[in-house]
């Protein structure tokens, strides 16, 4: 596990072969401004998460 992880995360692979990698320590709150901002700087360095890079 990464440094910048959470103490918690817990990494799985999906059924589609994907990960499915916590971000923050709770549940993702979308209202939560700092959940946001882990939300958006882990699209900004991964640009293919969720099957967004172009084929």
């Amino acid at each position: 596990m990464p440094p910048s992880a959470p103490a918690s995360a817990v990494w799985r692979r999906s059924r589609a072969c994907g990960w499915v990698v916590p971000l923050t320590d709770a549940p993702l709150d979308l209202d939560n401004p700092a959940h946001l901002d882990a939300l958006l700087r882990a699209y900004e360095r991964f640009p293919a998460i969720g099957g967004r890079s172009a084929p």
